[in-house]
């Protein structure tokens, strides 16, 4: 139960670089379904509040029917589904307004699920 207590102020990458320029947060989360999705943007909320940064949550989707989900209410970040086909060898990039495909070509992906 401690841990889970911590666990709320912290996120999993921290970027800041002096206090001049702005630092970002990145909550990260593999196949998160939509409770699961949720929860992580609540954690998220909390920790950009805390150490007043732009948060991001990326949430790597191997299901399709996962990948346009992007949280059941609006919150203060940044919601990304990162859709992998590791078959195909590249992805797409999905943000609430716009896509981005991206190639993975040129990297051996050892990947622990399927698509």
């Amino acid at each position: 139960m401690h841990w889970m207590k911590k666990r709320l102020i912290l996120s999993d990458i921290l970027i800041r670089d002096g206090t001049s320029l702005p630092s970002y947060g990145f909550e990260l989360a593999v196949s998160a379904n939509e409770k699961i999705f949720d929860e992580h943007c609540e954690r998220a909320e909390k920790y950009g509040k805390l150490h007043k940064c732009q948060m991001l949550m990326v949430n790597l989707c191997p299901k399709v029917r996962l990948h346009g989900y992007f949280g059941g209410r609006p919150y203060a970040l940044t919601p990304v589904n990162v859709v992998v086909d590791p078959k195909e060898k590249q992805g797409i990039i999905k943000y609430t307004d716009r896509n981005e495909p991206v190639s993975i070509s040129g990297s051996d992906w050892d990947m622990l699920f399927t698509v």
